[in-house]
């Protein structure tokens, strides 16, 4: 079975404890990786690299993107569920006016239309800006990859 969300639904998953702890537990794994990262420079710069150099700064450069990235993919799906029904609001738009116009021929003028325009909800926009800035970052952090580390090791390493 395919599950199709709605805004108020996806909206509602980012209230969910599990979740909450799960961008708690990224935002510690970015924070630690980026400060290992920076301890793994800063010796390299005053030329006394630390064990396992060569390993950890990529590594660790890389788990920081992978933080930032994985929130650019969930972003991009809330995104595509969103406009899903889009194009289902407009089809039950048409539906509504003309059950609308059918039933005022009857004499009957309820409104039984309850959906809202993705467009009209801040929510629409937040996600599009935070999926647009996520992926700006995780694109800007693979240019800067490419030329920090050996591509054959920085590539993989990025993408999984």
């Amino acid at each position: 079975d395919i599950i199709v969300l709605d805004e108020n639904s996806i909206q509602n998953l980012y209230y969910y404890y599990n979740y909450q702890v799960y961008l708690y537990l990224l935002g510690l794994i970015a924070v630690v990786s980026h400060v290992t990262y920076q301890l793994y420079g800063r010796a390299l710069r005053k030329h006394q690299p630390l064990p396992m150099d060569t390993l950890m700064r990529p590594l660790c450069y890389a788990i920081l993107s992978a933080v930032i990235g994985t929130q650019s993919t969930l972003q991009a799906k809330c995104l595509s569920e969103i406009f899903i029904h889009v194009g289902k609001e407009d089809n039950e738009s048409d539906n509504h006016h003309n059950q609308h116009h059918h039933d005022s021929r009857k004499g009957d003028h309820h409104d039984v239309s309850t959906t809202t325009n993705a467009f009209t909800q801040l929510f629409t926009y937040l996600t599009l800006l935070f999926f647009v800035m996520t992926t700006a970052f995780w694109l800007y952090r693979l240019n800067k990859a490419l030329a920090l580390f050996e591509p054959l090791f920085i590539i993989p390493v990025l993408q999984v």
